[in-house]
């Protein structure tokens, strides 16, 4: 197929108008997702060495003003084995680097994430949410490898988080972490701090009934439902509401799933929970789902 030159520049034409390819100064620029599948059939063993193939043409090209390749730089020479390596670069763009952290702790890329916050470490270039994103990178960490030495590094650097800067967000945050995790103390610990700052945040009070669902509280679906109203619109308290009602396989589920679904219809969560054994037997109208907006409004009103 590649060898018939007019084949090919029909199918990057095709993958062009499909934006699924860029053409910038001349080169083919691949969209992430594509990136990503084909990334993905790279046997394991053979990923370092591309990674510094890449990183190599980056280093030709590398200019001081060129942000991109240089965070290309990063990422190649991190990703081929070479941590000291990157630790030589120079860091003219830390907050960008330390946004690819945060993006890649987000995509639970945690030996990413902590890569590229060593290195702002190492060149101690620490801004206001280093620790907690550090200590978010290393939690990750732990719940990978279920190792007690990433805990321990994650709790200093979140002490150091709320030292440096106390805010109900990173106690709540760190509490649903701990609660996934199943360190109840911890847990029990950083709600409480984050409750005490604010007692009316939805998010934790959400995180306190799902830590005491662990705890088998017998009020715990009280807890629910308090987070739940006083969350109306809250992604996650409406959405682990639902989770909740389905583990309990409670009589509430269908009215709270399809709820949820109608404010919340993207949630993967929700998504799987149709895709699961047990919805459809409890929620009638299924098919509703499928249905546009203006077409659930007549159904409503019939």
């Amino acid at each position: 197929m590649w060898g018939d030159p007019e084949k090919t520049a029909e199918i990057l034409e095709a993958l062009t108008n499909s934006f699924l390819i860029e053409i910038e100064d001349g080169k083919y620029i691949v969209h992430e997702l594509f990136r990503e599948y084909f990334y993905e059939r790279i046997p394991n063993e053979n990923k370092k060495a591309y990674h510094n193939i890449v990183r190599n043409y980056f280093r030709g090209n590398l200019t001081r003003s060129g942000y991109s390749s240089l965070n290309e730089m990063y990422f190649h020479t991190i990703a081929s084995g070479d941590l000291e390596g990157a630790k030589r670069l120079p860091v003219l763009y830390h907050k960008q680097l330390f946004q690819s952290a945060k993006i890649a702790n987000r995509k639970h890329q945690f030996d990413l994430a902590i890569s590229y916050l060593e290195i702002l470490l190492d060149k101690k270039i620490v801004s206001k949410e280093f620790f907690f994103e550090f200590a978010l990178a290393l939690s990750g960490k732990a719940g990978e490898t279920r190792r007690e030495i990433y805990w321990q590094e994650a709790d200093k650097y979140f002490s150091l988080a709320v030292d440096n800067n106390p805010n109900a967000y990173y106690y709540q945050r760190y509490a649903y972490i701990c609660v996934k995790a199943r360190r109840l103390r911890e847990a029990e610990i950083h709600i409480n701090a984050a409750l005490a700052i604010d007692a009316e945040k939805p998010e934790s009070l959400l995180t306190l009934a799902l830590l005491k669902e662990k705890q088998h509280d017998p009020k715990t679906h009280k807890y629910f439902f308090e987070a739940r109203i006083k969350g109306e619109n809250n992604r996650f308290c409406v959405v682990e509401y639902v989770l909740y009602l389905n583990r309990i396989n409670h009589a509430d589920f269908s009215k709270a799933f399809k709820e949820a679904f109608l404010l919340f219809g993207d949630d993967t969560r929700l998504k799987r929970l149709i895709d699961g054994s047990t919805i459809d037997t409890r929620f009638e109208g299924l098919e509703m789902i499928s249905l546009e907006e203006e077409e659930l409004d007549d159904i409503e009103d019939e």
